[in-house]
C-alpha cells in the first residue's frame, strides 16, 4: 500500500497512527514511573448491545446507541475493514466533566483497553481492527472519564 499525499483518508489515518504511537509511549513512561492509573475516575459510561442475545456476533445497530444512564452516545460504523467507534458527550454538564480530557475505552471480556481523548467538542472516534475478539468485546463496554 503506498501514501497518497491527496487522499485526506491517508492523512487522517497517519494522523491516528500517530496519536497512538504517542499515546502508547506516553503510556509507557507513565508505567515506567508508577504513576499509571493515579487518575481517578470522575464517570463512567455502560453499553451494552445484546443484553438478551446469546450470540457473540456484533450487530451494527441502525443509529446511535445511548450509555446507560445517559450522558454519551456511541455510534459504530465499519469502514475500510477498521471498527470505528465515534463517541459524543451529551449535555452541558458531561461535556464540563468530559471535553479535553483523557477516556478509557474497555470491554467486559478483557478484549478491548484502550485510552483516547475527548476533543474539546465532547466528541473522539476510536479505531479498532475487525477481528472476532474485538466485535465480541463491543458487545459490553465501558468508557471512563478520570478527573
Amino acid at each position: 500500500m503506498t501514501f497518497d499525499p491527496k487522499s485526506q483518508q491517508a492523512w487522517r489515518d497517519l494522523a491516528h497512527t500517530a496519536a497512538v504511537v504517542l499515546g502508547s509511549a506516553l503510556a509507557q513512561h507513565d508505567i515506567a514511573k508508577g504513576q499509571a492509573r493515579s487518575m481517578t475516575v470522575a464517570r463512567r459510561f455502560d453499553f451494552e448491545l445484546m443484553a438478551a442475545s446469546t450470540s457473540i456476533e456484533l450487530q451494527f445497530s441502525r443509529g446511535e446507541l445511548i450509555a446507560r444512564g445517559g450522558g454519551m452516545r456511541a455510534v459504530m460504523e465499519l469502514v475500510d475493514g477498521k471498527l470505528h467507534i465515534k463517541l459524543q458527550l451529551v449535555g452541558y454538564a458531561m461535556l464540563k466533566i468530559g471535553a479535553g480530557t483523557e477516556a478509557h475505552l474497555v470491554s467486559k471480556n478483557g478484549m478491548i483497553d484502550h485510552t483516547f481523548q475527548f476533543s474539546l467538542s465532547g466528541s473522539a472516534t476510536c479505531i479498532f481492527a475487525d477481528t472476532p475478539e474485538v466485535r465480541q468485546g463491543l458487545n459490553e463496554y465501558s468508557v471512563e472519564i478520570f478527573d
